[in-house]
């Protein structure tokens, strides 16, 4: 396991400035990073160095805060939290699992003072795994780890076999109102057989998790609302259906064949 301590901006450094270790700057991950760094309503609190992963590649986390203060919607409270959120990055060619833990050293903190959570992170891309409420001058302690997801046995696909969506609601609509309110995102893999050479897919089924039960369920809602052509009727095919939450907080689907 990775642990950090506290971190905080420039402008929290006060008489414990001592005690906070200066944010480090990684030029790798500034790519990838890019998209959550420019957040106009977070403030960089923490960026990890970066992680070298077996099979070659790295991982890192970052931390950031609201840049308002909130009661985190707790009753009879004054505005003197905010929210605190863990996204972990994957700059590496393989999709990631990530465990990640938040320990808050303050008195008060939400939900818990010790926060854990599991995410699958796209290849080259990041997720919002933890989103906590606590002071702004309150420390923190992150422990994460972060490996490659187990590789499945491929499936046989003949040569020049494909498929192509002809057919289809907006994606995004299926995107469950709580999964974007709690920030759940992730890859979902599915396999499916195409029965006919234009039709709906059938006998779907979640090979890779998002380890979210709602984003699961709704990418199997997706699949079986999508109209689909092949060159190979009775084949299996599977296909990857990334769930996303932008930076204005939309939720946002898209798909990719799998090899």
């Amino acid at each position: 396991m990775h642990a950090a301590p506290a971190r905080h901006s420039p402008s929290h450094r006060t008489s414990r400035s001592a005690r906070v270790l200066s944010v480090a700057i990684v030029t790798l991950a500034a790519a990838a990073a890019s998209s959550i760094a420019n957040g106009a309503d977070e403030i960089d609190l923490e960026l990890s160095p970066p992680h070298s992963l077996r099979g070659g590649g790295f991982w890192q986390y970052r931390v950031m805060r609201g840049s308002e203060l909130t009661t985190c919607g707790m009753p009879n409270t004054r505005a003197i939290f905010a929210w605190h959120t863990v996204h972990g990055e994957n700059l590496s060619q393989d999709t990631l699992t990530c465990n990640v833990k938040l320990t808050c050293g303050g008195g008060l903190c939400f939900p818990t003072s010790t926060t854990s959570a599991k995410a699958v992170i796209a290849p080259k891309g990041q997720s919002t795994v933890i989103r906590a409420c606590m002071k702004p001058e309150d420390m923190y302690q992150i422990d994460a780890e972060c490996q490659q997801r187990a590789a499945r046995a491929p499936l046989k696909i003949p040569p020049n076999c494909k498929y192509d969506a002809v057919g289809a609601p907006p994606l995004d609509s299926f995107y469950p109102m709580a999964s974007i309110r709690l920030r759940e995102q992730g890859p979902v893999d599915l396999a499916f057989t195409l029965r006919a050479a234009d039709g709906a897919p059938s006998d779907a089924e979640v090979v890779g998790s998002s380890l979210s039960p709602r984003i699961d369920e709704a990418a199997l809602k997706v699949l079986n609302n999508v109209r689909l052509r092949t060159t190979c009727p009775g084949t299996r095919f599977e296909m990857r259906l990334n769930f996303d939450i932008d930076a204005d907080g939309r939720g946002t689907i898209s798909f990719a064949r799998q090899p």
